[in-house]
C-alpha cells in the first residue's frame, strides 16, 4: 500500500513538473513582441537579400509588455560595395504582382531594410529587382530545410530561461516580452535563431540557437 502511495506521489510530481514546463512555453509564446517564423535569401553579383516573416507588436517598444500583434515581413538588402545612399527603391514581384518599396539604411549596419507588413511562405514565388536595374534576385525559403524550426527554437529558449520566466510570473501574468529572430550574415553559411526577452524593469537576456542542431550559445562571443 505504501509503495502504491509513493508511486502516486511520483506520478503527480512528474505531471506537475511537466505542466510547469509547458505552461511557461505557452506564456512566452503568447508574449512574443517579435516572432519570426521563416527566412528567405538570395543574391546576385551586386547584393544579397533576405526576408524574414512573422508577427510583431503594432507599436514596437522594448518595455517588457507585449501588446497587439500584426504581420511583418522584414526585407533587407546588403550591397557588396559600400554606398552612401540613405535609401534604395526595390521592386518586389510576388506571384506575378509587383510593388515598389523604399528601403531605409540601417543606422547599425550596411543594410537597407523595410517591413513589408505581410507574411510570405515558400509557396510564394518572390523576385526582387532594384529600380532602374535589370538584374534581379530570387528569394527562396531556406528555413524549411533547418532541423530547428521556430517552434522548436522557442521551446529551447523557454527551457533555457525557465527559472527566469518563473520569477517573472506574478499577478497572474508573465511580466516580460519575448523575441525570436534570425541572425544571418552575407557569405556566412551558419545561421542562428536569437531568442531573448525583456522584463518590465527593462532588464533583458538573450541567447543563440544553432538552426541545424539546436546547440545553445549563451555568450555571443563563444
Amino acid at each position: 500500500m505504501k509503495k502504491f502511495g509513493v508511486f502516486v506521489c511520483i506520478c503527480l510530481i512528474m505531471i506537475f513538473c511537466t505542466g510547469c514546463g509547458s505552461s511557461y512555453y505557452d506564456l512566452i509564446k503568447d508574449n512574443m513582441s517579435d516572432l519570426r517564423i521563416n527566412f528567405f535569401e538570395g543574391q546576385n553579383e551586386n547584393f544579397s537579400a533576405e526576408l524574414s516573416c512573422g508577427y510583431r507588436e503594432k507599436v514596437f517598444t522594448y518595455d517588457g509588455f507585449s501588446t497587439n500583434k500584426v504581420e511583418c515581413g522584414v526585407l533587407g538588402i546588403t550591397f557588396f560595395t559600400t554606398y552612401s545612399y540613405q535609401s534604395v527603391v526595390a521592386i518586389l514581384n510576388v506571384d506575378g504582382q509587383q510593388q515598389e518599396y523604399v528601403l531605409e539604411k540601417s543606422p547599425f549596419e550596411n543594410k537597407y531594410m523595410v517591413d513589408l507588413e505581410k507574411i510570405y511562405t515558400g509557396k510564394n514565388a518572390i523576385t526582387l529587382t532594384l529600380k532602374n536595374s535589370t538584374s534581379n534576385v530570387e528569394l527562396k525559403e531556406v528555413s524549411n530545410q533547418w532541423k530547428i524550426n521556430y517552434e522548436s527554437a522557442l521551446k529551447i529558449g523557454s527551457d533555457e530561461f525557465a527559472i527566469d520566466l518563473e520569477k517573472l510570473y506574478f499577478n497572474g501574468k508573465l511580466n516580460a516580452e519575448g523575441y525570436l529572430k534570425i541572425v544571418s550574415k552575407p557569405g556566412f553559411n551558419q545561421k542562428f535563431w536569437y531568442f531573448g526577452y525583456t522584463d518590465c524593469t527593462g532588464q533583458n537576456k538573450g541567447l543563440l540557437i544553432n538552426v541545424d542542431n539546436g546547440k545553445v550559445i549563451h555568450n555571443m562571443a563563444e
